[in-house]
């Protein structure tokens, strides 16, 4: 019978492996499985603390495993082979993303734009910020811009082994004192705590211009009115009265040749016994 105690852990720097077997063994043999490393643990690197407990100790630049099994003294009984893997865990560059609510990308200077980053790690999101790039008119230079500026907004802190974090912030454009003409972009950055190194990576680029605040005014009110038709895509029908009275000026309009003569209450055209009135004699 044995046990091995120890986890398998995703550092490219293993430093100590403890076994322990229930009888005192006197062969301890390790059979690896390699992947490509600088450096490759063998039953010589083992070290005896007592009559059960071994470690093993080394540093590798890649993946490795391992597969540890004891050998006992008196009755030379091999255990199962332990197998530990150590490295093989794949440590992901964060994600984040940037949003924007309440605005559009055309704001004046005074304007106060509200963000959220939202910052996602496979093992914990270490620091989130935001990065701001300002380009300004060239005054002496018109239609050019200035070399732009670079600053940096560091969000509130938190601890490093959330592995999700969603965070507000509030762009003041007033305190920059932009003239009409600026373009702010922005874009949210996110760090981990990889073992290796911290991985960065950043979200899409987003664009403010600034604008007058009447240009901005006259924007929203255009985009707002609705729309009227125009009068040449609907055709317009004359009805019979106008048509008539400028043809007749001054006179009521005739019959139309379509409807029958009305005498009295009879029609010219219905039929001699449905008449009401007594039909002329002809001379």
């Amino acid at each position: 019978m044995h046990s091995f105690s120890g986890e398998d852990s995703d550092s490219h720097s293993c430093r100590a492996r403890t076994c322990s077997c229930s009888s005192p063994p006197t062969r301890r043999s390790i059979r690896p499985a390699w992947s490509p490393s600088t450096s490759r643990p063998s039953t010589a690197d083992l070290r005896q603390l007592d009559d059960q407990q071994f470690s093993l100790a080394w540093d590798h630049e890649a993946d490795v495993r391992l597969q540890i099994d004891l050998v006992s003294r008196d009755a030379h009984l091999a255990s199962t082979p332990t197998e530990v893997a150590i490295g093989l865990k794949t440590d992901h560059p964060p994600r984040v993303t940037l949003g924007f609510t309440g605005v559009r990308q055309r704001v004046t200077p005074m304007a106060r734009i509200p963000l959220t980053v939202d910052a996602r790690d496979d093992y914990g999101v270490a620091s989130a910020g935001l990065s701001l790039k300002i380009e300004t008119p060239d005054p002496a230079n018109p239609g050019s811009s200035s070399p732009p500026r670079a600053t940096w907004r560091s969000l509130a802190p938190w601890p490093a082994t959330d592995l999700e974090v969603q965070q507000a912030h509030t762009l003041e454009l007033d305190s920059m004192k932009l003239p009409p003409g600026s373009l702010v972009t922005v874009n949210a950055v996110a760090t981990d705590a990889c073992y290796t190194g911290p991985q960065t990576n950043r979200s899409r680029l987003v664009a403010f211009r600034v604008v007058p605040p009447e240009e901005l005014f006259r924007e929203i009110c255009c985009a707002s009115k609705p729309s009227v038709p125009s009068s040449a895509s609907k055709p317009t029908r004359r009805g019979p009265s106008a048509a008539s009275s400028s043809r007749w000026p001054g006179a009521a309009p005739p019959k139309s040749p379509k409807s029958p003569a009305v005498i009295g209450r009879c029609s010219a055209r219905s039929p001699p016994s449905a008449r009401c009135c007594p039909t002329p004699s002809p001379k």
